[in-house]
């Protein structure tokens, strides 16, 4: 029930969300987002917070080759500005999930952050590459938020 929504996410450690609305209740009493699924790559940098520590972008792919694309690609043609999934399908492209892997890595980067209060990263040029990939589209860089550490090595061909 409704109360139980609430009252789960005022006693969790952290929230795993992809920004339901339900995700801003974890805000409301201070409890940390882990971001999975993010789609809106243009407007990252307003989910930029102290709160919301990691975030996993989705990935796109063309439906002619079947290939993943870069966000590069995804920034110029502003594949993450469609709202509708079937829009974007009708342009020739498809969105993806993150799997259940990059979700359990990303889980275990935030349980140390929460025990140690900082965040390690595997690589922390990954996060600089994907600071100026914002940057080139005039996005603002993340400053609190991180992509997880676990994705950016194992996406890193998309970062181009």
């Amino acid at each position: 029930n409704s109360f139980l929504d609430i009252y789960l996410v005022f006693g969790c450690k952290y929230m795993i969300t992809d920004g339901a609305g339900i995700a801003n209740v974890a805000l409301m009493n201070r409890k940390k987002r882990l971001y999975i699924n993010f789609s809106g790559i243009y407007n990252i940098n307003i989910s930029d917070s102290y709160y919301t520590p990691f975030i996993m972008p989705k990935k796109f792919k063309s439906l002619k080759s079947g290939k993943l694309i870069s966000y590069s690609e995804v920034l110029e043609k502003k594949l993450s500005n469609f709202l509708f999934v079937k829009d974007l399908n009708e342009f020739g492209y498809d969105i993806i999930d993150n799997d259940n892997e990059e979700i359990y890595q990303a889980s275990l980067e935030m349980d140390q952050y929460i025990e140690n209060g900082k965040k390690e990263y595997l690589n922390e040029d990954y996060q600089i590459k994907f600071n100026k990939l914002l940057n080139k589209f005039n996005i603002p860089e993340l400053k609190e938020s991180k992509i997880s550490s676990y994705f950016l090595s194992k996406n890193i061909d998309l970062i181009n």
